[in-house]
């Protein structure tokens, strides 16, 4: 008989403990899926720490925030929208049948060389007042002195006044303007401007005259010499003197007001103004050009 031999299976059975312990790291795996997911830093860091790898984990991308596109022009507008006309930026040349403006010459301070520059615009003189410049050494206007209209300006230091119905021709103390009428002499420089202005000053006025005792009473061609008050209290004799209009002139004895004459026309020098700028007279008696 053959003997059959029985061997005996063993069954393993899983305890509940060994249950227990699988459904823990279960658990807990799912739990770091979890956790690592949302904190894939902290992953990171525990990956390097397990197997030594050194360093500072990665930083992370930073994050990019979209821009709103730019609007770009439109050639056209929408229905309902008005656009700006375009600038026209500035060309070099003219296209075809078109005409450019020329540009804008800068003023330079020295010409070119074959080039004649205009002499620089001469400020007015007009609003110049004696009164200003002299200040307390400005002369005060006498009481009592005889009344005149004037009827007529020859030039700007000889006029006409009518004194008591008579028509009295006079010589202004103290100063000599440029000749404009004079037959025997040429027009000087400034001549005509010093006239202008006299007439300016003086046509149809009521003056006051003053008579100078250190003075004749006339010059060799017959002409009353006297000084010739505004009614506002300025003295026209110096008035010319200050704006640039006249030269101080002593014919032979110190006149009363000489010294503020001089001062006057010192000032005047100083400035530049009427025929002093070097843009008309420079200061000197000469034919005017032209």
């Amino acid at each position: 008989m053959k003997r059959t031999s029985t061997r005996r299976r063993r069954t393993t059975k899983a305890t509940p403990s060994r249950k227990l312990s699988v459904l823990g790291v279960i658990i807990v795996a799912i739990a770091a899926y979890v956790y690592f997911s949302s904190n894939p830093g902290a992953a990171e860091a525990l990956v390097r720490e397990v197997f030594g790898l050194g360093g500072p984990p990665a930083a992370s991308a930073p994050t990019v925030r979209p821009v709103p596109p730019t609007a770009l022009p439109r050639a056209t507008a929408l229905p309902g929208e008005t656009q700006a006309s375009p600038t026209a930026l500035p060309r070099a040349t003219a296209l075809p049948g078109e005409t450019q403006a020329p540009p804008t010459a800068l003023p330079r301070a020295t010409a070119l060389p074959g080039e004649t520059q205009a002499p620089p615009t001469e400020a007015p003189v007009a609003a110049v007042d004696g009164r200003e410049l002299l200040g307390a050494a400005y002369p005060q206007l006498p009481s009592g002195l005889e009344r005149g209209r004037v009827v007529d300006v020859i030039d700007g230091d000889t006029v006409d006044v009518e004194l008591g119905g008579v028509e009295v021709r006079l010589r202004l103390i103290g100063l000599d303007t440029p000749e404009s009428v004079d037959p025997r002499k040429p027009v000087e420089c400034y001549g005509v401007e010093a006239s202008n202005r006299a007439k300016e000053l003086l046509t149809g006025q009521t003056v006051l005259l003053e008579i100078d005792p250190s003075q004749d009473e006339r010059d060799r061609y017959g002409r009353a010499l006297r000084f010739v008050w505004l009614e506002d209290g300025r003295l026209f004799n110096l008035e010319m003197l200050a704006q640039g209009y006249a030269f101080e002139y002593t014919y032979d004895a110190k006149y009363k007001y000489q010294a503020s004459f001089r001062q006057a026309q010192e000032m005047a020098s100083e400035r530049q103004l009427g025929l002093w700028s070097a843009a008309t007279c420079g200061g000197e008696h000469r034919p005017a050009e032209g």
